[in-house]
């Protein structure tokens, strides 16, 4: 969770390959399942490995971050 909530409110993202080799393929997979509507929203983007806030999405990224941050 600390990954994410860090390494999205910074200019250079969440590297996606380190999230997998870093935390395993299950919170890889939740992670860019949850993701799928702020991409798709144009809110999120994958930019060479790192998954990134859009100018549009900083604005509600919050919201973003708790929908991608691991609840067990």
């Amino acid at each position: 969770n600390e990954f994410i909530l860090t390494r999205l409110r910074t200019m250079w993202g969440a590297d996606i390959q380190q999230m997998k080799y870093k935390f395993g393929e299950e919170l890889y997979d939740y992670c860019l399942t949850n993701a799928k509507k702020y991409l798709n929203n144009q809110l999120l983007k994958i930019e060479n490995g790192k998954l990134k806030l859009t100018r549009k999405g900083i604005f509600i990224s919050d919201g973003i971050m708790s929908d991608l941050m691991w609840v067990k």
